[in-house]
């Protein structure tokens, strides 16, 4: 019976995360570029942030509305994200708003 519980919460994690651009790994924590408007302004920043554990537990808004209102930004001129995992046990996946 742990056998299977093990097995589950393992092979399932699979489901919750993409290997992404640097590929599977035990511990992963980079940033990827998003896109970028024409709009120049580049003053403020916000971040928003979304939260995975083990399959079981997931919170948080990891939007790019979300982002911007946390910056204060009306006009955006720059989206990125990041994720940090480790394993299939935490997952955590941020946008990154620059704007004006």
């Amino acid at each position: 019976m742990v056998c299977i519980l093990i097995t589950t919460v393992i092979s399932g994690g699979c489901a919750i995360t993409s290997p992404g651009p640097v590929g599977w790994a035990i511990y992963r924590n980079h940033r990827e570029p998003g896109y970028v408007t024409e709009h120049e302004g580049r003053e403020r920043s916000g971040k928003a942030c979304a939260y995975n554990i083990m399959g079981f537990w997931t919170t948080g808004d990891a939007s790019i509305h979300r982002a911007a209102r946390n910056g204060g930004i009306t006009q955006i001129s720059m989206v990125d994200y990041g994720h940090q995992s480790v394993m299939t046990f935490f997952n955590k996946s941020c946008v990154y708003v620059r704007g004006s």
